[in-house]
């Protein structure tokens, strides 16, 4: 697994650079079988005027089962990754039931038209 931060428009303290590495890994871990790479991208939209303008985008990609995104705002940089990370693992855990739940109605389908066929 791949993992990869970067910051656009801000600076990032190189602590929370490694606390989001470490949360990511943390969050991610579960799924590490599934996940090819993630990327993490950090930035500020408008700049030093302040406001609720930090993001925090985080995408992962699974092996077969695409590419997933989730993105968080929030005033700090800090409670961006935060959210974002907490709802980069809901969004993963959704997508591979989602997939797993089609591959089971697929299984049915095949056996049924087995038995008719039969």
């Amino acid at each position: 697994m791949r993992i990869g931060v970067r910051a656009r428009r801000l600076t990032v303290p190189p602590r929370l650079a490694q606390d989001v590495d470490q949360r990511l890994r943390l969050t991610v871990g579960r799924f590490a079988r599934r996940v090819s790479a993630v990327a993490v991208r950090l930035f500020d939209v408008n700049g030093p005027r302040g406001g609720l303008d930090k993001v925090c985008e985080v995408t992962v990609s699974l092996s077969r089962a695409g590419t997933v995104r989730y993105r968080a705002v929030a005033s700090s940089v800090a409670a961006a990754a935060s959210r974002a990370l907490a709802g980069t693992e809901e969004v993963i855990v959704r997508r591979l039931a989602l997939r797993r739940d089609r591959r089971r109605q697929d299984g049915r389908r095949r056996r049924e038209l087995a038995r008719e066929t039969a």
